[in-house]
């Protein structure tokens, strides 16, 4: 597991009410639960052996696969 020491700066956000009272974002995948047109690429709980750069590459393409089939169907959930 990688320690970088940061915190996500998700603030942002704040008015699309996407955030728990904590201030965590649920997330399926790389998916928000709350909104189903917002995804955050190395957002969440997962930890590896790989170099986060890997990590997040692999995550990366696998999100703009999801964001195209999204978009392709009207960006209705799956």
């Amino acid at each position: 597991m990688l320690a970088t020491g940061f915190k996500p700066a998700l603030s942002h956000l704040h008015e699309l009410r996407v955030g728990e009272p904590d201030g965590r974002l649920l997330v399926r995948g790389t998916r928000s639960v709350r909104e189903p047109l917002l995804w955050l690429v190395g957002y969440g709980d997962w930890a590896a052996d790989a170099p986060a750069t890997l990590i997040a590459s692999d995550e990366a393409r696998g999100t703009v696969d999801e964001i195209v089939r999204a978009l392709g169907s009207g960006g209705e959930t799956e």
